[in-house]
């Protein structure tokens, strides 16, 4: 009788462990590991109940016990699982809700876009909802898509995008717009703003940027403090005269060139690979630090040398038009001697 009673519970137990793995699973594949490990452990329990079956009034002391903890288990697990449902149903309630909520978007060519690509329903209104399911915004000018909708007119304004809190990509290139901010917006992983009259951007808050190209604008400075995850920062050609990437300690590459920068230092990003600070107002640069670098322009600046003490194995390096450098410290002790009468880098 007993051992029947461990096997009903065993049966129980395995049972409120599958329906938490369903609720659980992410894909099939791991659903059915799980499964196959409940089936392990259910024939581990039922070979130990034939086990006790056979044994003495102690052991039916024993199953009692394992009958108990397997109760224990079970109460455990169906708490849980009814607490995962509550919490299923109201987010299920929640976006429900999020459907009857509009948003409000300014940019008459921004709405156009953002109807005709998400909303996700087909309702012809945007939603809360349809704002949290959409991943990708991208009416950059290569895409045309501004085209498409017979639309010749720039985007002027972001505003509205903070309602996007799923984002992960978004390219605005080509347009019109001097302010974006993009704090609301922390799931956002890429972000292209090439040639859009840029002035003010905020990724303050954007801890799972990866990658930032703002090429072609008018940016004078930008916070990077709370981006740690960038891994490719592109500026060039704006109006920077000082950068902090103090933060950033996963990024590979690096392009700040066309800016007015007086000095740059990446001490604290050691993992640089890439690094292009051309055409700046540099005097001094120092790269001991960063011993994975492979290729560097540094030219066009007023540098008086450059220190790469750093046992990097350097594929390219120019640093021409800098009339008073005199030399460059490579690694294992050589020196890249300068022409000072063209400023040309010639290397022994």
């Amino acid at each position: 009788m007993k051992a029947r009673h461990i096997l009903h519970a065993t049966a129980v137990f395995a049972l409120a462990c599958l329906s938490f793995c369903e609720l659980h699973a992410q894909t099939m594949d791991e659903l059915n590991l799980k499964i196959k490990q409940l089936e392990a452990k259910n024939s581990s329990l039922e070979a130990k109940v034939k086990s006790l079956q056979k044994g003495n009034k102690k052991n039916s002391v024993e199953a009692m016990q394992q009958m108990q903890e397997l109760q224990d288990e079970n109460a455990v697990l169906s708490h849980e699982i009814q607490r995962i449902r509550q919490e299923e149903q109201d987010k299920a309630d929640a976006e429900e809700k999020s459907k009857t909520v509009k948003i409000d978007v300014k940019d008459p060519v921004l709405k156009e876009y953002l109807l005709r690509y998400c909303d996700m329903d087909g309702d012809g209104v945007l939603s809360q909802w349809d704002a949290e399911h959409t991943y990708v915004i991208d009416f950059g000018r290569d895409k045309s898509l501004l085209k498409k909708l017979n639309n010749t007119k720039d985007v002027n304004s972001l505003d509205g995008i903070e309602h996007f809190v799923n984002l992960r990509r978004l390219v605005c290139t080509g347009n019109s717009i001097p302010n974006i901010n993009l704090s609301q917006n922390v799931q956002l992983e890429t972000l292209i703003a090439n040639s859009c009259e840029l002035k003010l951007l905020d990724v303050s808050k954007n801890v799972n940027l990866k990658q930032l190209e703002c090429c072609d604008n008018m940016l004078y400075t930008i916070d990077l403090k709370g981006c740690p995850n960038l891994k490719t920062i592109n500026l060039y050609k704006n109006k920077m005269t000082a950068i902090d990437l103090s933060a950033c300690s996963q990024l590979k590459n690096l392009i700040c060139s066309d800016n007015t920068l007086t000095t740059l230092d990446v001490s604290k990003n050691v993992e640089l690979e890439g690094l292009d600070c051309s055409n700046n107002q540099l005097v001094q640069l120092s790269l001991v630090n960063n011993g994975k670098l492979v290729d560097i322009n540094c030219s066009s600046n007023s540098l008086t040398s450059v220190d790469l003490q750093n046992g990097c194995d350097i594929k390219y390096i120019d640093c021409s038009r800098n009339k008073n450098l005199e030399f460059v410290i490579l690694s294992k002790g050589k020196r890249a001697l300068s022409d000072k009468k063209d400023g040309k880098t010639k290397y022994k």
